[in-house]
């Protein structure tokens, strides 16, 4: 046994079965129970062990054969045939005792039975050193009878001195806590199971090696939850980041191809307002050229109307000059023929004009009329066009309701197919549209709102999954560190009462010592250690106080010791140094005769002038001075002249002349130098009478003497020591002595006083030490300051998950609203309400709008179209009724013309009959001056006018082309910065920011794209891949260019196209992506998830790297390789013990663990993996690690691949678990020799050929190896418990001695019961034996006890039990 460990003590049952109250003791851990079948001796044990260590009362646990007949019930009532009792309360308990201590512990059960009606049960400890039968009783008296405490009244009386708990998994904890100190509960009950089929192996039909095998196996630790925790949990995270990594390829394949699409779309982009800007530049070019040439037109224009007034004044003088002359001719008969003929040749020129004027106009005519009919060709070959635009924009129509689930599609269609001719009002279908696309992308926000919703349900459940994962771990530290906590609080609890025990001197009475315990067993939840730290520091005060108090007293008596001694000393000088001794006077006496002898007074003390005859008998002596002593005449004073005494006594002499007086006694004896005469002191004797002769005063011989009316005896008081020189010199000498003596005494009394108080002092020093000595919490309160930490940690996490499991439940009410709402939103439509469908749907419906839109325009195009044939064909008719009417008035002044022509001919032929030619010439060339100074003038007053309206019409263009250039200038600016802003975007990489440059660079990549294509190419790549980008949340919208406040300035309606056609191209599509919280473009998401890609990727190989060469090699490896090494010493250990077995029969056992084989080429060889384990990581080379690795890898992919085929909810961590258990790479292998035989395997046929004898040593041997083992598990203070039922039964009583000697080997504690078994072998060291009694199915059982200390076996009588033997005797 070793120190600090608990062991068995007492056992004990009240009211239970056939026992009213019955204690069994145990000798060092040990007792056995014998008698015969029937007398309860396998109930008494079972009800113990291992009820007693689990709480756990089912029947298979009763009964050794594993059988349910056996109720806890029919124990605690007993069998209704034998008592007539239908409830009962009762109790079970076992104490424990820290060995070599006087500390208790106290398990036990408490049960309540009504016949029929099922068992109440509670179980207690005590743990404050409390004991029951001494300080702690389980019933209590009740007019003469001993009635159990029921649950409540337990836990009262218990109070805090320990726990009651009413389940039986807290008891269990509770034991392996104070008992056992298992790591975990689940490896405590596994060492139960294995005692249960330690139990009684013998009783087994189907016991062989193999289930030795099976069970030695299972006695191995294995690799706990928390040690796989953190490789399972890699491998996920990485099947996780696997996962991630391939939706991460997933995603940077969509965005690649949503930003290629992307790409092109905005290449198309800026090279179409590149072209725009180019466009506009080349036009504010000519605009530029077109006001300078302008310019310098006006400037001609300024000098020929300068030309032309001069020549106006110049035709003005010469046509007054001639119409002066004129006016002269006119009286001449030719004036009037030429005037005539004048008029008749301007009334030919006018209609010549007329004529050619009217041709103009039909020429000019016929030219609009040509243009017109042109214009109605383009205008119907425009409209054939829109008309199969529609027809295809039809089509797609009925493509997109297909799949977008309109079903008003088809009636719209028919209403417009019959008002397709007139201005046909879409806004009907277009609100219906508008109506179906609201619905879908209402459905699409749910849809994504589903998904948001799912995502967050997952990432909700995967927090959660964390936080609990590290609760979990904070919990498993938590429970390490309490376990650590407890073992430190038992180590403190042990350095308590040892220190307790160390130090006899302090006062710890029983009570005290309990309530430390129970304050131990509070510590830091209702006590502080200082409590108890305070008690034993009391302890040692009232210790040192105690001490102080003795020292102050052995102080003080030295103190008086030494005065006693002064004054001994003292007295001793005053005898050695005494003339004559006196007797005691008083201090006024001494005072008086100081004064007598100051005042040379004669006197002298009486009994020193006299002295005896010699014929007077010493006893005379002591009487007479006695008697003189006692009437005060001894130490009176005998004066020479009469003296007024004070303080004192004077003798007056009254000498008698007859009779007998003193001085027939003594006689006067004064020196030489005496003041006082012999006569004056013989007066004095002869003073005083020895006989009564009436005056009342005498003395007598025999101490008789009367004072007038007093008479008295003088008390004996020795030898005569004061009259006479002899009795005076030896009453001296008697003094010294005595005086001596008593100096002696008194300084052997004071070294002692001295020694005592050096003793006290040093007792005083050991407190001190003792105080400094006292144990320490130190330790114990980190320990449960980190305990508090954990569980704040753990209630503060505790708290994150319920807000993430009530977010979790929010969520998912939120889900299935969402869910209902879209299920009744879109239950109408033919359409999958996934948000896949849904995606493709408003997509489809977006794409209708749009078509309705450009059907709508179509439809509004030919219908302007048709009206604009109708005005066109109109105005064809108007044209060529107004060339009719021209042709006709034509006609009419080409007769007027040739008429006039006529007259002119006439008029000419009768100025030839005149004949008077010098006055015609003069008339001809005055008519000539006079027209030609007209016609100038006329020409000049035409043309200025014409000049005039030219240079207006110039500088109406000149104010026309500046207002082009102001418009070019400002177009070309707005489109410089439209395409600066997109180049600014970082989009595409320009070489130069120029619009040749542009154009120059990106037509090529765009001259095959018109923009409607691309727009629809971008819109299918982005609705194709929203479903793997929805974690980016991708949304697009249009952004439009401000328009600017120029725009607003009339200029005309010749610039309203270009305005037009800027605000059709100054929208650009913009797509977005969130990326950490931000929107952003889908080149940087793309450049993001390159980099993360790479990253990923790297961290993966790592991880990888890590997993098989830091977890695996390092960490789990480590523990593998640790395990595998204990597992390998024990079976070393146990194989030493069994080959150093000597029995009897020869046979020798031995044991050996082979690691198996590799399953498969990938996996290595057990011996080879384990070789490779036990090495240092550090020295692995890569072809080791490669080796390891791979196997691994094997293992662990075996273990996913039991995942798929088993198909029924394991986990990674439990199939990690079997894959791992390192149990299964061994292989237990029994052996066996014979004297004179090799050594053989011990197979199952080999078995079944063995004795009775022999097959239990096969079975015991191997099974209590594997209980060992267990206990190698648990605390150092725990007990190493076993019971055996029927133990060692067929085997031969040698071989029976070798087994006891293994279990007092392994340092077993034991309950064995036997029929034949005493027990009494030279192997064990000491043994408890109670032979149990039960005769006839008696309802009582009767207990006869014996101790075996090793060498013999003795009755053990209590004194109840011995009293009744002496009075039979």
């Amino acid at each position: 046994m070793k120190e600090n460990q608990w062991v068995m003590n007492r056992a004990g049952l009240l009211n239970f079965w056939y026992y009213d109250d019955e204690v069994f003791s145990f000798s060092d851990g040990k007792l056995l129970l014998r008698g015969t079948n029937g007398s309860g001796k396998s109930v008494t044990m079972q009800s113990f062990l291992p009820v007693l260590l689990d709480g756990k009362k089912s029947p298979d646990r009763l009964d050794p054969f594993g059988s349910k007949a056996r109720r806890m019930e029919d124990y605690l009532l007993g069998e209704k045939g034998i008592v007539d009792r239908d409830e009962r309360t009762g109790y079970l308990f076992i104490e424990y005792k820290k060995q070599g201590k006087e500390q208790y512990v106290t398990t036990g059960i408490g049960m309540q039975a009504k016949r029929h009606k099922g068992i109440k049960s509670w179980y207690f400890l005590l743990t404050d050193n409390r004991r029951i039968g001494h300080d702690f009783q389980l019933a209590h008296d009740q007019r003469g009878d001993r009635v159990p405490l029921s649950a409540k009244e337990l836990e009262n009386r218990i109070g805090q001195g320990g726990y009651v708990v009413h389940t039986q998994r807290e008891y269990m904890e509770h034991v392996n806590k104070y008992i056992f100190g298992f790591q975990s509960t689940e490896a405590y009950e596994d060492l139960i199971k294995l005692l249960i089929q330690l139990r009684s192996p013998k009783l087994s039909k189907d016991f062989k090696p193999t289930v030795i095998y099976e069970i030695l196996e299972s006695a191995l630790p294995p690799l706990t939850d928390g040690e796989l925790r953190h490789l399972s949990d890699t491998i996920e995270n990485m099947d996780q980041v696997q996962q991630q990594l391939e939706q991460l390829e997933r995603e940077h394949d969509s965005s690649m191809k949503l930003v290629r699409q992307y790409h092109l779309y905005n290449q198309f982009i800026l090279t179409e307002r590149a072209k725009q800007w180019q466009s506009s530049e080349k036009k504010l070019k000519a605009a530029r050229n077109r006001i300078g040439e302008l310019e310098a037109e006006d400037h001609n224009l300024q000098l020929h109307l300068r030309e032309l007034e001069e020549k106006k004044v110049g035709s003005q003088q010469q046509k007054a000059i001639a119409e002066g002359e004129k006016d002269r001719l006119q009286s001449h008969e030719v004036w009037q023929l030429e005037k005539d003929k004048a008029k008749k040749q301007e009334a030919l020129v006018t209609l010549q004009g007329e004529i050619d004027s009217l041709q103009t106009k039909w020429d000019l005519k016929k030219k609009l009329l040509n243009k017109e009919l042109r214009e109605r060709e383009q205008v119907e070959e425009e409209l054939n066009h829109q008309e199969s635009e529609m027809s295809s924009l039809l089509e797609e129509l009925q493509l997109d309701a297909g799949e977008s689930a309109f079903e008003q599609h088809r009636a719209n269609v028919n209403d417009f197919e019959r008002h397709q001719h007139d201005s046909f009002d879409f806004s009907v279908w277009l609100k219906e549209a508008k109506g179906h696309e609201n619905l879908l992308a209402s459905l699409k926000e749910l849809a994504d709102q589903e998904q948001r919703l799912i995502e967050e349900h997952e990432r909700l459940q995967r927090d959660s999954s964390e936080k609990k994962k590290k609760i979990d771990e904070m919990r498993k530290e938590q429970d390490h560190t309490e376990a650590w906590f407890t073992e430190q609080k038992h180590r403190l609890e042990d350095q308590v009462f040892t220190w307790i025990q160390q130090h006899p001197n302090l006062a710890f009475p029983n009570e005290q010592q309990q309530e430390i315990a129970r304050a131990l067993q509070g510590l830091y939840e209702l006590n502080r250690f200082d409590d108890i730290r305070g008690k034993l520091l009391s302890s040692i005060s009232d210790y040192e106080a105690k001490v102080k108090a003795d020292r102050a007293i052995a102080m003080e008596k030295k103190e008086m010791k030494q005065l006693e001694i002064d004054g001994a000393e003292k007295e001793l000088l005053h005898w050695k140094t005494l003339k004559i001794p006196n007797p005691d006077r008083a201090h006024g006496t001494v005072e008086f005769r100081g004064q007598l002898d100051r005042e040379a007074v004669a006197h002298i003390p009486f009994y020193a002038a006299v002295e005896f005859y010699d014929h007077v008998t010493d006893a005379q002596k002591e009487r007479l001075e006695a008697a003189l002593k006692h009437i005060g005449l001894l130490d009176s004073l005998i004066t020479g002249e009469p003296v007024n005494p004070k303080h004192d006594r004077i003798i007056v002499p009254e000498p008698l002349v007859l009779g007998h007086t003193l001085a027939d006694y003594l006689y006067p004896d004064l020196d030489e130098s005496s003041p006082i005469s012999n006569t004056r002191v013989d007066e004095v004797l002869r003073s005083i009478p020895l006989e009564n002769e009436g005056g009342g005063f005498y003395i007598d011989a025999d101490g008789t003497y009367s004072v007038g009316c007093l008479l008295g005896h003088a008390p004996e008081e020795g030898p005569s020591k004061y009259i006479g020189r002899s009795s005076r010199k030896r009453y001296q000498q008697e003094k010294i002595e005595e005086s001596r003596l008593k100096l002696e005494l008194l300084q052997g009394e004071l070294e002692k006083i001295r020694i005592q108080l050096i003793q006290l002092d040093e007792e005083l020093e050991h407190a001190a030490a003792w105080r400094r000595q006292v144990p320490s919490d130190q330790d114990l309160a980190e320990l449960w300051q980190q305990i508090q930490e954990y569980q704040q940690r753990i209630k503060h996490l505790q708290e994150v998950l319920q807000e993430l499991d009530n977010r979790w439940k929010d969520i998912y009410r939120q889900l299935q609203q969402v869910k209902v709402r879209i299920h009744q939103e879109g239950s109408t439509l033919n359409l999958s309400l996934t948000r896949e469908g849904i995606s493709k749907a408003l997509g489809a419906v977006n794409t209708y709008v749009e078509h309705l839109h450009q059907l709508q325009k179509e439809s509004q195009a030919c219908f302007f179209s048709r009206k604009q044939i109708r005005d066109l064909e109109e105005r064809v008719q108007e044209r060529e009724t107004e060339l009719d009417e021209i042709k006709g008035e034509q006609n009419v002044k080409s007769s007027r013309l040739f008429r006039t022509k006529g007259e002119i001919e006439s008029i000419e032929q009768q100025l030839k009959l005149k004949g008077i030619d010098e006055v015609r010439a003069r008339i001809r060339e005055v008519q000539e001056l006079l027209r030609e100074s007209e016609e100038t003038l006329e020409y000049v007053m035409g043309e200025i006018p014409a000049q005039k309206s030219a240079r207006e019409n110039c500088a109406e263009k000149l104010r026309e082309a500046r207002i082009s250039f102001e418009f070019w200038s400002n177009m070309a600016a707005e489109w410089e910065r439209i395409v600066k802003e997109e180049s600014a975007r970082g989009f595409i990489e320009l070489e130069a920011v120029e619009p040749d440059a542009i154009v120059s660079q990106l037509e090529a990549a765009v001259s095959a794209y018109d923009r409607a294509k691309l727009n629809e190419q971008l819109t299918k790549v982005f609705l194709n891949e929203q479903l793997n980008l929805t974690e980016y949340r991708m949304f697009e919208f249009t952004e439009e260019s401000p328009v600017p406040q120029w725009f607003f300035i009339d200029r005309g309606d010749y610039y309203e196209p270009f305005k037009r056609e800027w605000e059709q191209m100054k929208g650009r599509r913009v797509i977005q992506m969130e990326y950490q919280g931000q929107r952003v473009s889908p080149y940087f998401v793309l450049a993001c998830l390159k980099k993360e890609l790479v990253e990923q990727k790297g961290w993966l190989d790592e991880q990888d790297r890590q997993l098989y060469e830091d977890i695996i090699v390092n960490t789990v490896g480590v523990i593998l390789r640790n395990r595998i090494q204990r597992a390998d010493k024990w079976v070393s250990d146990m194989n030493k013990i069994m080959e150093s077995r000597d029995n009897s029969s020869g046979l020798l056992f031995s044991i050996s663990w082979k690691p198996l084989t590799a399953e498969s080429e990938q996996e290595l060889d057990t011996k080879e993996l384990v070789q490779l384990l036990q090495r240092n990581s550090k020295f692995l080379n890569e072809d080791d690690l490669n080796r390891i690795t791979r196997h691994f890898q094997s293992r662990i992919e075996k273990a996913k691949e039991l995942i798929q085929i088993r198909n029924e909810g394991s986990t990674l961590h439990q199939v990690l678990k079997e894959v791992l258990d390192y149990r299964k790479w061994f292989t237990f292998v029994l052996s066996f020799r014979r004297v004179n035989e090799p050594k053989r395997e011990l197979t199952n046929n080999a078995f079944f050929k063995f004795s009775g004898g022999e097959k239990a040593m096969a079975m015991y041997i191997p099974l209590f190896t594997a209980a060992y083992s267990r206990y190698k598990e648990a605390g150092k203070m725990a007990p190493y418990i076993i019971s055996l039922d029927e133990a060692f039964a067929g085997v031969d009583e040698n071989n029976i001695r070798d087994m006891f000697e293994v279990v007092e080997q392994l340092g077993f504690s034991y309950i064995m019961n036997s029929q034949a078994l005493w027990g009494d072998y030279d192997s064990i060291s000491s043994l408890s034996i109670c032979e149990l009694v039960r005769q006839k199915n008696a309802d009582f059982v009767t207990v006869i006890r014996y101790q075996w200390d090793g060498k013999q076996r003795s009755l053990v009588l209590d004194e109840e039990t011995a009293r009744e033997l002496v009075a039979s005797d």
